[in-house]
This record gives C-alpha cells, sequence and structure tokens, in this order.
C-alpha cells in the first residue's frame, strides 16, 4: 500500500514538473520564512532573562512626537526622572541609571580620549544580578 502512494506521488511529480517544482518552493520558502520569525522572536523575547528578578525589571523610555506623522521611541530618559519615579510611585523598589560617554584628560602634557566608557548608579547591582569577577 504505502509502496503505491510513493509509486503515485512520483508519477505525479515527474507529470508535471513545473507545478511541483512551484510548489515545492513555495513550500520551502514559506518553512524557511516561519523559521526565521520564531528564531526572532525567541531572540526577542529571551533578552535579559538570567537576572534573578528579570520580571520585576522595566526599561523606560521617551516616546516623542515630533510632528503629526513622525513619532520617535528612544530608550532614552532624563537624569532627574529615577529620584521622581522613587518618591512618587510606592510600588518601585529600587532604580538605577545607565549613561554612556566619552571620557577626555590630560595627564603629563599628555591627552587621553577614552570612548565607549559605561557608567551606572550606585544602585546598578541592587537591579541587575550579574556576577563581578573582581572589584
Amino acid at each position: 500500500m504505502l509502496r503505491n502512494i510513493f509509486k503515485i506521488t512520483f508519477r505525479n511529480l515527474f507529470k508535471d514538473r513545473f507545478y511541483s517544482f512551484l510548489n515545492i518552493l513555495g513550500l520551502s520558502v514559506g518553512i524557511a520564512a516561519s523559521l526565521l520569525i520564531l528564531l526572532y522572536i525567541a531572540d526577542e523575547l529571551s533578552f535579559d532573562k538570567f537576572h534573578k528578578d528579570a520580571k520585576r525589571i522595566y526599561r523606560v523610555g521617551t516616546l516623542a512626537k515630533l510632528s503629526d506623522e513622525e513619532i520617535m521611541r528612544i530608550a532614552v530618559s532624563s537624569a532627574p526622572l529615577a529620584e521622581g519615579m522613587l518618591k512618587h510611585i510606592p510600588e518601585i523598589e529600587a532604580a538605577t541609571r545607565l549613561n554612556s560617554g566619552v571620557l577626555i584628560f590630560n595627564h603629563n602634557e599628555e591627552i587621553f580620549k577614552e570612548t565607549n566608557i559605561l557608567y551606572a548608579d550606585s544602585t546598578f547591582f541592587k537591579v541587575f544580578s550579574f556576577r563581578l569577577l573582581a572589584g
């Protein structure tokens, strides 16, 4: 029975080669696109889930309406926002601020420029559970 089904299947595949090719190509493109979308969504949903209280950590961003048609969403907020939120919203247990920038300093008439500097509040390790190797 199974041998007969395969025989008929291959006979129909070779009989209508163009339509068989088109159907197989469409099916393979659809499966590949579905897998890529699934991998993208899985990656986005797994971001920063390794922290101890990951479900309780939120990121505050800015939604700026530049014009009637243009809206800008950025992951930046003003510096005093963390203190204001801690003061006025009792459900917030801890808040931390992160900033990046460039540091330029002068030592013995020689100028040094450090890029990709990240600095944070002292409450950073109350919010996030990174392991420190030293320091």
